[in-house]
């Protein structure tokens, strides 16, 4: 928050270009074996493996963004969620940051769901799934939005320095893209898992199936 605050000047809106891009993980924050934990009091857990990858244009970025939108509504909903219990799960891609994020919530299992995730990376995809997953990102973008949302979302465009030509060209490399840039999404995805993630869990101590590296009790 107080970065946020502080980006801007008196009487003026100013982001720096870089304003995210100087942002690292500089070493591996926690494990699938021994991930950072949260303790509260609550049954199930609440699993988070986040992925620092590298997006070097508009294709890789709209690539990533399909691909999470792909492995939520087909392979990660029917294991994590229908095979094996979890109220939810989700992976996003954060195009800002180059952050590809999976998480599930409400789950039984600690360890089978990190699993999950890695395997995820490793599922074979359909060009069905590709063309449902064009239709509703597209179908985002171009609906008709009352003002009260038109205008927070041109403000937030205004924040983040996304004019309607990067709009056009993230349109453009959304119908253009195949299976196979999917594919080389999850490759790249993969090859960054255990060199720069990080890994949480926020769960009872006593339900844990695996040890942490470091435990934080809150005060909840």
């Amino acid at each position: 928050v107080t970065m946020f605050i502080n980006s801007f000047k008196t009487g003026k809106l100013v982001r720096p270009s870089n304003f995210y891009k100087n942002f690292e993980i500089s070493k591996c924050l926690g494990s699938i074996e021994k991930p950072n934990l949260l303790v509260v009091s609550s049954g199930p857990s609440y699993n988070a493996l986040t992925i620092k990858t590298e997006s070097n244009n508009e294709k890789e970025r709209v690539s990533k963004t399909v691909l999470s939108s792909v492995l939520t509504s087909g392979y990660l909903w029917e294991s994590v969620r229908m095979k094996d219990g979890a109220y939810g799960v989700e992976c996003h891609f954060d195009v800002m940051e180059n952050l590809f994020v999976f998480s599930s919530y409400r789950d039984p299992n600690l360890r089978k769901t990190y699993k999950t995730f890695i395997r995820a990376l490793k599922c074979p995809l359909k060009d069905v799934d590709l063309e449902y997953a064009k239709v509703s990102i597209l179908g985002r973008y171009l609906r008709p939005m009352p003002p009260s949302e038109k205008s927070f979302e041109c403000f937030r465009r205004a924040l983040l320095s996304i004019s309607s030509s990067v709009l056009d060209r993230r349109q453009r490399a959304l119908r253009n893209l195949t299976i196979d840039d999917l594919k080389a999404s999850q490759v790249q995805i993969l090859s960054s898992v255990g060199l720069s993630n990080a890994v949480s869990v926020c769960s009872e101590d006593s339900s844990l199936e695996i040890r942490s590296t470091s435990s934080i009790a809150l005060p909840l």
